[in-house]
């Protein structure tokens, strides 16, 4: 590669590593569960379900990130698709248990539910409808 070819293509990288910089820097990272989205102790609860709770009117955006913060002891997070919300199936999903987990938002749909298992109806999907579906563009 001549040299000036070499420095087009260590432009072309600089160039493509501040627009990455640049979304990254401006993601927001939303707390869900609680009534004005602020952060406060476990706001993601089968008494208050995030799909109640969590702010609308936010503008999601691709690479947003979303934070469960819970007793990982009794509740956790699953990513999954649109059946396993459906169904409050996460046999598929991506499990997270630290109890203060930060999920980066794909575009598109992302489903998150808890499969904690209770003695009513099955897990918490089920029982308290502990679930929320948000839409990134």
């Amino acid at each position: 590669m001549s040299g000036k070819g070499a420095l087009d293509v260590a432009a072309a990288m600089v160039a493509i590593m501040l627009v990455l910089h640049f979304d990254m820097a401006n993601s927001k990272n939303y707390m869900v569960g609680n009534k004005d989205g602020v952060t406060s102790a476990y706001g993601w609860t089968a008494k208050s379900p995030a799909a109640t709770y969590y702010p609308s009117g936010i503008g999601l955006r691709t690479g947003d990130t979303l934070q469960f913060i819970y007793y990982k002891e009794v509740h956790n997070v699953v990513g999954v698709g649109p059946t396993g919300y459906k169904n409050c199936d996460g046999s598929n999903g991506r499990k997270y248990k630290s109890g203060n987990d930060i999920i980066a938002l794909k575009q598109g749909w992302n489903y998150f539910i808890c499969t904690t298992r209770t003695r009513k109806n099955g897990n918490m999907c089920h029982a308290y409808a502990m679930k929320i579906a948000v839409n990134a563009n």
